[in-house]
């Protein structure tokens, strides 16, 4: 059995939730359906079912720091003050130094014990 690398995982898990995550406070935040397209990069019909959590329904709790951290990046982006594939990229950068990915890794698919991969020697 092939092992994915925690790249794979982020792509197909972590960045989804992160971007829905996003549209939800960009909502919040009163930017209309356009617009956090706009911004995110993203189909006007990818935010619909973001908005209607269709899409990216996984089983990963964020814990408090990691949902902060989305809100303040939602309210950075919303003012234009930080563009959201840097946003992105530092909190794919958290969720790995706080052990997500790896807790995830972990649950999606059978890691050995000795796994280093990630950085986190768990």
């Amino acid at each position: 059995m092939i092992m994915k690398t925690p790249q794979e995982i982020e792509a197909r898990y972590v960045i989804p939730l992160i971007r829905k995550e996003l549209v939800l406070a960009l909502a919040k935040n009163n930017l209309n359906q356009k617009e956090i397209a706009g911004i995110l990069g993203l189909t006007n019909a990818a935010v619909s079912q973001y908005l209607k959590k269709k899409r990216a329904n996984t089983k990963i709790n964020l814990n408090r720091e990691t949902k902060d951290m989305i809100k303040e990046s939602a309210k950075k982006i919303a003012e234009k003050k930080s563009c959201s594939v840097k946003e992105i990229h530092c909190i794919c950068k958290a969720m790995r130094k706080d052990k997500t990915l790896c807790r995830l890794h972990k649950s999606i698919e059978k890691v050995p014990c000795s796994c280093k991969i990630c950085g986190c020697g768990e």
